[in-house]
């Protein structure tokens, strides 16, 4: 895949990328305007102009999201050369920038005024699948385009590591799976490394939540060896109560009681009847 031409429907520069190396230069026309420099000419924006139209997912921290005024209507057209040397022109606008359109064409078009083309109004998710088939990457077949491109579109901040990317800050499990890809090693060794290290640090984070809960202040465990002790002395002593209970004359003294109880009941009824007899 190669870039050919980048353009707007708006004022924006129509960028032609050519054969070869393409070098961006920036140049101060204003020498006593203190507030223009060199790091703010808009070669990092033409970056995430580039990323933006090769459909990166926007955020609240980019810069068509903060600008979202200034960026108002504005169209984008992405022309690149595909690996059969067809070319292919992406659609996207700021504006509704999950609904993204596609065409090709054998030679190099400008699209900005075409009203017909071949895949319209398509979703953001299904749009990345359409264009990892358009882009054929057979390399790193396991890997969308989207993984690997960022490497290609980097910011001044980027640089400070050859295989970390700023966005891959702390997270490892994001890009070394893919550079030990790209190194030709088995990714997936390094992708179960990073489950069981997760698992790991799941368990520990469990058994420290339990030892805090569960917390025990050092100069009372004497006192709670103690009231065990206590506790087991109780349940001895009810336990040799219980094992000599006897049941046998336990029963016979109800049984006399109830006997005795029903008994009276017959005799003073007994003498209620002969009382109304007489």
């Amino acid at each position: 895949m190669k870039l050919s031409q980048l353009y707007a429907n708006k004022s924006f520069k129509h960028v032609r990328f050519n054969d070869g190396l393409n070098l961006v230069l920036a140049k101060i026309t204003k020498k006593l305007d203190l507030n223009k420099d060199s790091h703010n000419l808009g070669k990092s924006t033409l970056i995430e102009v580039l990323d933006f139209m090769l459909l990166k997912e926007i955020s609240g921290e980019d810069t068509f999201k903060k600008h979202k005024v200034i960026f108002a209507d504005y169209v984008f057209f992405l022309e690149i050369i595909l690996n059969d040397g067809k070319y292919l022109t992406i659609k996207r606008s700021v504006d509704n920038v999950t609904k993204i359109a596609f065409k090709s064409s054998e030679i190099s078009t400008n699209f900005l005024n075409e009203k017909v083309w071949d895949k319209e109004n398509i979703t953001f998710e299904k749009a990345q699948t359409t264009l990892n088939d358009y882009l054929a990457f057979d390399v790193l077949k396991k890997w969308n385009y989207r993984k690997s491109i960022t490497y290609f579109l980097r910011s001044q901040k980027d640089y400070y590591d050859v295989f970390q990317l700023s966005k891959f800050k702390g997270q490892h499990k994001d890009w070394k799976p893919l550079m030990f890809d790209l190194l030709g090693f088995n990714a997936n060794l390094l992708t179960e490394k990073y489950k069981i290290d997760d698992k790991v640090k799941e368990t520990n984070t469990f058994i420290t939540s339990l030892k805090n809960k569960f917390a025990v202040d050092p100069t009372e465990v004497d006192k709670i060896t103690g009231a065990i002790e206590l506790k087991k002395a109780e349940q001895k002593e009810t336990r040799g109560k219980i094992d000599s209970f006897n049941f046998y004359d336990q029963e016979r003294g109800l049984n006399k009681e109830i006997i005795e109880e029903i008994e009276t009941k017959i005799a003073n009824l007994n003498t209620v009847e002969y009382k109304l007899s007489f």
